[in-house]
C-alpha cells in the first residue's frame, strides 16, 4: 500500500498566497484538510482556495474562513491521479477590506503512483 504524504502551508492575514510545495508527479491527491485557527475578519467574504498556475481550485473550491475550526472542503476537478508535477498555492481572497486577523493550516493528503 502506498505511503500517505502531506504537503502543508500556513494561509494568514499577512501571507495571503502562499505555495504549500510541490506535487510530485504520478501523485494521487486524496484529501484536503483547512483548519482555521483564527478566523478572518475582512468586512466581506473570507475564502481560501486551493490550486496550482492552471487551475487556482484544482483541489479544494472556496471555503468559508470567517470563523475558527476544522472546515468542510468541497475538493476541486484535480482531485485524483494526476500524471505531472505541479506548484501547489493555496489563495485567501477578501471579499471587502484587508483583513487584519487570519490564520488557517492547509493540508493536502497525497500518495504516489507507479509511472504507467
Amino acid at each position: 500500500m502506498p505511503e500517505t504524504q502531506y504537503l502543508r502551508a500556513y494561509v494568514t492575514s499577512g501571507v495571503t498566497n502562499p505555495q504549500i510545495g510541490v506535487l510530485p508527479a504520478n501523485a494521487w491527491v486524496e484529501r484536503v484538510h483547512r483548519d482555521v485557527t483564527e478566523a478572518f475578519n475582512s468586512d466581506g467574504a473570507d475564502n481560501i482556495k486551493v490550486g496550482h498556475s492552471t487551475d487556482d481550485d484544482a483541489y479544494a473550491t472556496n471555503t468559508d474562513v470567517s470563523s475558527t475550526g476544522r472546515k468542510t472542503v468541497t475538493l476541486g476537478a484535480g482531485v485524483g491521479y494526476d500524471s505531472t508535477a505541479r506548484t501547489v498555492d493555496a489563495t485567501y481572497t477578501a471579499g471587502g477590506t484587508d483583513p487584519t486577523t487570519g490564520k488557517a493550516h492547509v493540508v493536502i493528503e497525497f500518495f504516489l503512483l507507479p509511472p504507467e
